[in-house]
């Protein structure tokens, strides 16, 4: 197996488990612990000399790349025959971040997910009760957390010591399904960008404006966090973070003994709930040299006993249709947060990251932070900085 850092630390209490209960069986596992491209050129220089591992560990944004480089094969023919198991036992929706759109391989599935990562609201239980202002339902409204930030927000002596929100306007969980609710359309399709569209420019306005009023984390000020608003909620310095059940192993333990904390869905915009959503996921390589059994390593992961020693760890929601379930065991684990079905919420009405060639990737992931700057920083109409965006995009997409 050739996992990825965060893969290892997920899968080893499988494997161990798994060992246990195949004893002729040995698993040698390579872990590289850059992420992405550095990953994705390991994988390069072992098909090179013919030596991919069975088992490769891509996530949704890398799968498409690895898909076209030869890296991973189709699971369909297996799924087909029901192995692991059949193709319907996945959440779809996180399932058709491995298939893709277009392409010799349109319509397969290369991978499978480990989870269904999807974004949910984080808020401090504590400051909200001590604003006395009403706690979050499953049902809340935009405009309604916006009007709570405002509330939530602290200034002592002339400087600001705490926000109401931190909102993550770079990620594309929480911009591409916010445009996708405005507009019916992703931010980012396989052909073309959608960063600039009247429905598009008010989801970066709603984005954008908390930062620039005081109820938003600054952007700077998110930026120096490591463009990640987990230190600034730990810290008590911002009362609502987006996250993910992944975040929860660190979040609990930093936290514990200051103060209680809960999760709600996202919140509602013209009655739709955007919701972004994610997940690493298992493959076999184009060069494996023994399939069956990693077919069978894949039927126990995702079978019942394999599920629940990913769940134990807290960080897991299992992308498996079964498992969200109410007799699931990571809906039993003690909280906080309290509100777990708040996860099955996001599981189902989770939108995965759009696939797109590689290098509009690259320049999103380098560009969105240079047009949100621009409308900060230099004073930059939105129409002008994320006008400009979209053009880079989609010459991008021309060549």
């Amino acid at each position: 197996m050739a996992l990825q850092s965060f893969g290892d630390a997920i899968l080893q209490p499988v494997i161990n488990a798994f060992k246990r209960q195949n004893p002729g069986v040995t698993i040698q596992v390579q872990v590289t612990s850059a992420p992405g491209t550095a990953y994705q050129t390991s994988l390069l220089t072992d098909k090179l000399g013919g030596n991919l591992p069975d088992i490769i560990n891509p996530q949704d944004v890398l799968a498409p790349t690895l898909e076209t480089d030869g890296i991973i094969r189709s699971l369909t023919p297996y799924l087909k025959k029901g192995e692991p198991y059949p193709q319907k036992a996945w959440l779809q929706n996180i399932l058709a971040s491995y298939i893709p759109p277009k392409g010799p391989g349109k319509g397969q599935v290369f991978a499978l997910p480990n989870e269904a990562d999807a974004v949910v609201m984080y808020y401090n239980v504590n400051e909200f009760k001590a604003a006395h202002i009403p706690l979050p339902t499953d049902n809340w409204t935009w405009s309604q957390m916006l009007s709570d930030a405002a509330k939530l927000k602290k200034v002592s002596n002339g400087v600001q010591t705490r926000w109401g929100l931190c909102d993550r306007p770079d990620w594309q969980a929480i911009y591409n399904p916010l445009i996708n609710a405005l507009t019916g359309k992703p931010s980012l399709s396989e052909t073309s960008a959608n960063m600039a569209s009247a429905g598009a420019l008010k989801a970066w306005q709603m984005l954008i404006k908390p930062m620039q009023n005081g109820d938003a984390v600054p952007y700077a000020t998110y930026l120096s966090s490591g463009a990640n608003c987990n230190s600034l909620f730990e810290a008590g310095q911002t009362a609502m973070m987006p996250g993910v059940r992944g975040n929860l192993p660190t979040l609990r333990p930093a936290v514990k003994g200051k103060f209680d904390f809960n999760v709600v869905p996202m919140p509602m915009v013209d009655g739709k709930r955007p919701t972004g959503a994610g997940s690493i996921a298992w493959a076999i390589s184009t060069q494996a040299k023994d399939v069956s059994l990693a077919l069978d390593f894949f039927h126990f992961l995702y079978s019942p006993e394999g599920q629940r020693l990913e769940e134990q760890g807290y960080g897991v929601v299992p992308s498996v249709t079964s498992g969200l379930g109410p007799n699931a065991l990571w809906r039993k684990l003690p909280g906080p947060p309290a509100n777990v079905n708040a996860f099955a919420i996001a599981a189902r009405a989770g939108l995965i990251a759009p696939q797109t060639p590689k290098t509009v990737y690259s320049l999103s992931q380098t560009d969105i932070p240079k047009a949100i700057e621009a409308v900060i920083d230099e004073h930059q109409s939105y129409r002008t900085a994320f006008g400009q965006l979209n053009a880079a995009l989609d010459a991008q997409y021309k060549s």
